[in-house]
């Protein structure tokens, strides 16, 4: 029993070589002439047919041309070989991850039982990584890799010696984003106008969707930046997402409606003569 692309070797052993001559050769599987096995060993890698475990009979034909003798023998249960096809197994799961994110990848395999999976990252064996799903928890994801890029690739073994590896699958870790909420004007009066302004960490980010509520309720816009009016202190926040990779920031500013009083102190002197002078005073707050 083989797996497919394991080698066969062919031996035949003659008696009697000195007295009928110098031998020929030709092997047959399951009756047909394998084309250039005409010498006593022969190696080779049979395969299967259709992917199906298949089974080959291998028979030799001996001929002394000297003597005109042609030898072919009994078949012999040791002369039968069954060549298992091997598995086949692709990689699937999110190719861009965000930092601290969840990297999960599922090693599918057509054909095999019994199998056992061996995980790598590059050259590096994956310890505790021992099924058919790879979960690399949130603390080991990071973009310390070679560009940020992970790769992927599984071996899948079968309770025979039949195995497969996987093509690489690279996983790309994106970078968290940063992002601060800008106000132009944090202290107005009711009603005053003023911009909010996302402002991300990386200007040259991509595929970003802005979510923003004020005191906690969302509001329509969805831009970077909008200009707004306001009654009363509102805390903007806004959620920053990229599709690409499922990384979140958040960030928020206050703006400050302030409502000015103004009070005027009473007058020293309420009875004077013309030409005395009168002091008025204001006494404003919110300055």
């Amino acid at each position: 029993n083989i797996c497919e692309g394991a080698q066969v070797t062919l031996e035949a052993v003659t008696s009697n070589d000195a007295n009928l001559g110098t031998p020929t050769y030709q092997w047959f599987a399951n009756g047909q002439i394998i084309p250039g096995a005409v010498s006593s060993t022969y190696t080779y890698s049979p395969v299967t047919v259709d992917n199906d475990q298949t089974i080959y009979t291998y028979t030799v034909e001996v001929t002394y041309p000297e003597s005109g003798c042609v030898i072919t023998p009994a078949t012999y249960a040791n002369n039968v070989v069954t060549v298992d096809p091997n598995p086949v197994v692709v990689i699937s799961g999110d190719n861009i991850v965000c930092e601290n994110g969840i990297i999960s990848l599922t090693a599918n395999v057509t054909r095999g039982t019994a199998l056992t999976y061996t995980w790598y990252n590059y050259n590096s064996v994956i310890a505790g990584q021992a099924t058919d799903n790879l979960v690399i928890n949130p603390a080991q994801v990071s973009i310390d890799q070679p560009n940020g890029v992970y790769s992927y690739t599984v071996v899948v073994n079968e309770g025979s010696a039949c195995s497969a590896v996987s093509s690489p699958f690279e996983v790309t870790v994106n970078a968290t984003p940063g992002v601060d909420v800008i106000i132009t004007d944090d202290q107005i009066c009711a009603g005053g106008t003023f911009n909010v302004a996302a402002q991300v960490d990386d200007w040259n980010a991509e595929n970003l969707t802005y979510a923003w509520t004020a005191n906690g309720a969302a509001i329509s816009n969805t831009t970077a930046s909008f200009n707004t009016t306001a009654n009363v202190t509102t805390i903007y926040q806004v959620t920053v997402t990229q599709t690409t990779s499922g990384c979140v920031a958040t960030g928020n500013a206050t703006v400050t409606v302030n409502t000015p009083t103004v009070v005027m102190n009473a007058i020293a002197n309420a009875n004077i003569c013309e030409g005395a002078q009168v002091t008025l005073e204001a006494v404003t707050s919110n300055d």
